[in-house]
């Protein structure tokens, strides 16, 4: 991949944290912005503690969550 590519189609498997609860969640976004902002939404509204990203692939999402 080139430094001028544009990386579509972003997936992850999402560790959200909240006091002694966490959850795991497979996340797919058009694009890492966008993901970004999902991050960024869930600490301003959802007040939540951590988040861990671990990219993955479409095949290990969609064997998950689909």
């Amino acid at each position: 991949m080139g430094e001028n590519s544009i990386v579509n189609d972003v997936y992850y498997k999402v560790t959200v944290t909240k006091g002694e609860l966490s959850s795991c969640v497979y996340w797919w976004e058009k694009t890492y912005g966008q993901l970004m902002e999902s991050v960024d939404f869930l600490y301003k509204y959802a007040k939540i503690d951590a988040v861990e990203l671990e990219m993955i692939s479409e095949k290990e999402y969609n064997d998950n969550y689909c």
